[in-house]
């Protein structure tokens, strides 16, 4: 799984991502978003006002990325992520219990 981050500097929450995919050693590509004009440019081509935004690449040509969100967002997919892989819950069951929680 390779990611795609685009980071603010000096944003608590993006730090806290790029401290995760570091811990977890994942690869990411991060892209620092350094001036007004840049961050006005990308949160109109993303659709989205915060930052960090997380995507997941698909890697191939004619494939979109697969947006994840922001930092919670992404600390609960790492979570789910370990709790499907480590713990071996069955994905049936997570999302039967996701819908019992909407």
């Amino acid at each position: 799984m390779k990611l795609k981050v685009y980071s603010l500097p000096g944003c608590p929450y993006c730090r806290r991502v790029e401290r995760l995919i570091k811990n977890m050693d994942l690869k990411a590509e991060i892209i620092k978003v350094k001036t007004m004009k840049d961050k006005e440019e990308i949160k109109k081509k993303l659709r989205k006002n915060t930052f960090p935004q997380v995507y997941i690449v698909k890697g191939t040509a004619n494939s979109r990325d697969v947006h994840i969100g922001g930092c919670d967002d992404f600390e609960n997919y790492l979570n789910f992520a370990y709790l499907i892989g480590e713990k071996k819950i069955n994905l049936n069951k997570l999302k039967e219990f996701i819908k019992l929680m909407e």
